[in-house]
């Protein structure tokens, strides 16, 4: 932004509107980053010229400033410290008394702001009422009642934030009116504590009402200042258990003060009723598996078609282009293979990421993902999880980049992180198509579709078991465990706020994957053409013969192994790679395994293939999600041995059960 620029933070509680507003204040004029030195995302827009043109932050959603996550400090030291020229409080008309308190910490901190009562259309319907100039003059700010979906009632905010630039409306000071509702003893030990850090400190009156008031709250912050101001004076301020409860009880008597009577919502809302079904131990069990299995069939049904008439384009030009390349000139072919084919992957995929980003933001919109989450929570902490990771684990098995997309509905850095790393463990379709081709040509039809389950089931074993191991050397950010998040509202999915996510998404993974996606197609390609323009004499080709010893103790040759190492250009070039080396059509490939591959060998292979190193396009997808290469390093690494291992302990096991009998 450039010097001079007017800036507006915008800040409040998840799930309360925010983004809708900010997409509506800066329309296309927005970029994603991270937060400097942190992986917390970073969204900056601008408002039109006609607007204004002043710079709009989406601060982290947060449930307080009290600076406990990463995010909370990050919007606590950008109102604080950075003193944006207006902050517009994001709270909600549905659930305002609790979404307020978010707006009592922005109000303590008495710097300009602006109130907005998010979702009105909502608490309308619920038949809530809200006494927005009671609620303004008890903060001292402007207070917006207004539905963010509807464009014409924006107009209201625009005014107000240009005023509010004009004239900095700064709030009211709350904490004696905070003050008073406390015990009476409590109140003179408050009283007197503020006087003594005024006397000690020099601190203004207010200032260390403020002071004294937050570390009440149990704010480590305001506590050292008070340690190192007015020493064991202030010890008692640390008692939680004798202050929090009277000081959490004068802000729900101040705030039921603002908010007056009609604002809470009946006991028979929509939302309370359709959650009777839908968070029922057993029925919505069954309602998430089908709300789910159908949300996978859209997203395949529609991406599958689109993504597969791409891929037959690419094919088509490419056997034109490359037919005026000479056969001599094998360099020249293996860079345009891979360069072309690194670009129709990710054309091809582009149908998937688009269709699927929708999937999640429709979801997200309606408040069903929260939902799906806390049904699943119990059964995934038993494995270090919580609820919000089986979303983005559910939608990798049709393809682990839409499951890798799906860990930025994680809000917990920690999960995200977890998730990331094992969405790979997760079989996709192409996987599971290798799996179920090769049973079914190897075994006999019963046999194939156990052999198939128990594959299955041994990943999502492994996957537990990795999810363990993983979990101890990724540090809690806090002592807080487990799953904290809210069930909000349904409402109907805004058409407007999902089409500008996805656009900005597939903008971005156009940008960032694409780069790396195409770059690693070309090294792949051209390793497995140079130097003799076939996969047999290729670099990879003997690199797979060089990996025999290796493959030996779980049953491959050099074959099995070289065409395990191409499927890390896609999945589905297992079988394609194997035609190649046995050197028959893929036709008689079936019986050609059966007579040169024993069963324990093939199993091994599977199971190996099935825990194998992602594809090139699931790699370019983390590194755009993630910006690490550090996490696609551990990726790759455990990827590649924790296959060999598995499929060695696989054969050597059934060697020995097999010697037995």
């Amino acid at each position: 932004m450039s010097a001079g620029t007017h800036v507006v933070a915008l800040a409040g509680q998840p799930n309360t509107g925010k983004s809708t507003i900010f997409n509506a204040l800066t329309g296309m004029y927005q970029e994603v980053g991270n937060w400097a030195g942190k992986t917390v995302e970073k969204r900056t827009g601008q408002a039109s010229r006609q607007d204004g043109g002043y710079a709009v932050i989406d601060l982290p959603g947060t449930y307080s400033l009290d600076a406990l996550s990463q995010e909370e400090r990050i919007a606590a030291d950008f109102i604080k410290n950075y003193s944006p020229d207006v902050t517009v409080v994001v709270a909600s008309a549905v659930s305002p008394q609790r979404t307020l308190h978010y707006a009592l910490d922005v109000i303590m901190l008495q710097k300009p702001m602006v109130l907005v009562m998010n979702m009105a259309d909502i608490a309308r319907g619920n038949s809530q009422h809200l006494d927005v100039e009671n609620i303004s003059q008890k903060t001292g700010v402007p207070v917006l009642l207004l539905s963010a979906s509807r464009k014409q009632e924006l107009g209201q905010l625009k005014q107000a934030i240009a005023q509010a630039l004009k004239v900095p409306p700064v709030p009211k000071h709350i904490v004696p009116e905070l003050a008073s509702g406390l015990p009476e003893g409590l109140n003179r030990s408050f009283t007197a504590l503020v006087q003594q850090v005024c006397d000690v400190s020099g601190f203004t009156r207010m200032r260390s009402e403020i002071l004294v008031w937050k570390a009440m709250e149990g704010g480590e912050e305001e506590r050292d200042i008070l340690r190192s101001t007015v020493g064991e004076d202030a010890a008692w301020v640390q008692n939680d258990l004798l202050v929090q409860p009277y000081v959490q009880q004068a802000r729900y008597g101040w705030l039921e003060e603002a908010l007056g009577t009609g604002s809470t919502a009946p006991a028979s809302s929509k939302t309370v009723s359709y959650d009777r079904w839908l968070l029922h131990p057993f029925a919505g069990a069954l309602a998430m598996a089908g709300i789910l299995l159908l949300s996978i069939i859209v997203g395949f049904g529609l991406g599958f078609p689109l993504a597969l008439k791409i891929g037959q384009t690419s094919q088509a030009l490419e056997a034109i282009a490359s037919a005026g390349i000479p056969q001599d000139m094998i360099v020249t072919k293996a860079l345009f293979t891979g360069t072309w084919r690194g670009v129709g992957a990710v054309l091809s995929m582009l149908p998937f990421i688009m269709v699927f980003y929708a999937v999640f933001a429709v979801l997200e919109d309606i408040g069903y993902m929260a939902r799906a989450a806390f049904i699943m929570d119990r059964a995934m902490t038993r494995i270090g999880l919580n609820g919000k990771v089986f979303i983005p684990l559910l939608f990798s098995m049709p393809c682990n980049i839409t499951g890798i997309m799906g860990c930025r509905t994680i809000d917990d850095q920690r999960m995200r992180k977890l998730a990331v790393l094992l969405v790979p463990l997760v079989p996709c379709a192409a996987k599971l198509i290798v799996l179920v081709s090769l049973a079914s040509w190897l075994f006999p039809p019963l046999q194939a579709l156990a052999v198939v389950f128990s594959l299955i089931s041994l990943n999502m074993l492994i996957l537990g078991g990795c999810s363990l191991v993983f979990g101890r050397f990724i540090p809690r950010q806090s002592s807080i465990s487990g799953l904290l998040m809210e069930l909000p509202h349904y409402h109907r999915p805004n058409i407007r706020t999902i089409s500008r996510q996805v656009f900005r998404n597939t903008l971005a993974f156009l940008k960032k994957a694409s780069t790396l996606i195409v770059s690693f197609s070309v090294i792949v390609w051209f390793v497995s053409y140079y130097p003799g323009g076939s996969i047999e004499t290729s670099l990879m080709g003997q690199l797979g013969k060089y990996l025999t010893p290796l493959g030996a103790p779980m049953g491959a040759d050099w074959r099995l192994i070289t065409s395990l190492l191409a499927s890390c250009i896609s999945k589905e070039a297992v079988l394609a790679t194997m035609g190649v080396i046995y050197n028959t059509p893929i036709g008689a490939l079936p019986a050609t395994l059966k007579a040169t591959v024993s069963p324990l060998s093939a199993i091994a292979f599977m199971c190996a293939q099935s825990l194998f190193i992602p594809c090139i396009a699931t790699l370019g997808m983390m590194y755009n999600e993630t910006g690490s290469y550090r996490t696609l390093a551990v990726v790759i690494s455990y990827t590649i041995l924790l296959p060999f291992i598995v499929a060695t302990a696989v054969f050597q096991i059934g060697s020995m059960v097999a010697a037995t009998y």
